[in-house]
């Protein structure tokens, strides 16, 4: 009977050691790749910044990213061809990388104007903000072409002929 007793313990036992190994495989099978994930997230972490700080005599001038945002989009509305659609702003450790995003005209000629948007971006960034030599990127990411003219005219805010003007009753 001892035999037996003994036989039954060291099966018991057999599966209680079984069982943790089954638990610390799967503990470490959702663990790690989750730790793993978070890790490679914190490291890999776009630099998205709230705004541009630039340091003089005497203290700092920040301009948020909402301010670029307009100043952005009035350098933009200065192209007939082009319109703005939203701006990313990344904060890297010698300067500033702005991902513009545009919709087009259609017929828009897109290098020339990447290239137009790039140099008055550029310009405007070190003649207004102080960021001489602070822009490492300018990318212009082409939103939409929008091949309808209507469509095209309306989101550029002309009026459009061929569209009646609404009238109010009693005229």
């Amino acid at each position: 009977m001892d035999s037996l007793g003994q036989l039954g313990d060291r099966l018991r036992g057999g599966w209680e050691s079984i069982h943790q190994g089954v638990l610390v495989g799967v503990l470490l099978g959702a663990v790690l790749p989750l730790l793993l994930y978070l890790l490679l997230g914190l490291l890999l972490h776009r630099r998205r910044c709230r705004g541009v700080r630039i340091d003089g005599e005497g203290g700092i001038l920040f301009v948020s990213v909402a301010a670029v945002r307009e100043l952005v989009r009035q350098l933009v509305d200065e192209f007939s061809d082009a319109s703005f659609h939203a701006l990313e702003l990344d904060r890297h450790r010698t300067g500033y990388v702005f991902n513009v995003s545009v919709d087009v005209a259609p017929g828009a000629e897109m290098v020339a104007l990447r290239e137009q948007i790039n140099e008055k971006l550029r310009a405007a960034a070190a003649r207004r903000l102080g960021l001489d030599g602070q822009v490492l990127e300018v990318n212009v990411i082409i939103h939409r072409l929008l091949v309808n003219e209507r469509k095209w005219r309306r989101q550029k805010g002309d009026a459009i002929d061929s569209e009646p003007t609404p009238t109010t009753r009693g005229e």
